[in-house]
Parts: structure tokens; sequence; C-alpha cells
């Protein structure tokens, strides 16, 4: 799995119950504990709301989740 190595990890997750539950089996999963992301505290879960919507009102909010996701990556270096 090419991912186990990702230096960091972007993770959308819908608020649904199903989602968060599939979400927290996930994040308990020896798999995911073995990411080299996910042992450097590398995983940044980012709303999902915004990016199913194609308006000028939710691009804005995207560049802000991501600048707010690059600050913390330039923060943590």
């Amino acid at each position: 799995m090419r991912a186990r190595h990702a230096s960091r990890i972007l993770v959308m997750i819908s608020e649904d119950g199903a989602s968060q539950a599939t979400w927290q089996t996930v994040q308990q999963s020896e798999n995911w504990q073995r990411m080299k992301a996910v042992q450097a505290k590398r995983v940044h879960v980012i709303r999902i709301g915004p990016w199913y919507e194609y308006s000028a009102f939710n691009h804005d909010l995207i560049q802000s989740q991501m600048l707010k996701v690059l600050d913390t990556l330039s923060r943590s270096r």
C-alpha cells in the first residue's frame, strides 16, 4: 500500500453517523496505525461540505480550509 509511506494525509469525512463510525474503526485499525503520517500525527481532517458544490462561495471555503492546512504544515517543520 503506497499510502502507508505518505508523509501527510488529508481525510474528508461526512458528518453522518455511519461515516463517523467508519472513521473511528479506521483509526483503530492496525493498518492505519502503521502509516508513517499517522505515527507522525500528520493527518488532517477537512470538512466535506464545500467540496461537493461548485460555487464561488464554496471555492472561498475550500481555499480557507487549505490555507489552514498549509499553515499547520508550515508550523510543524
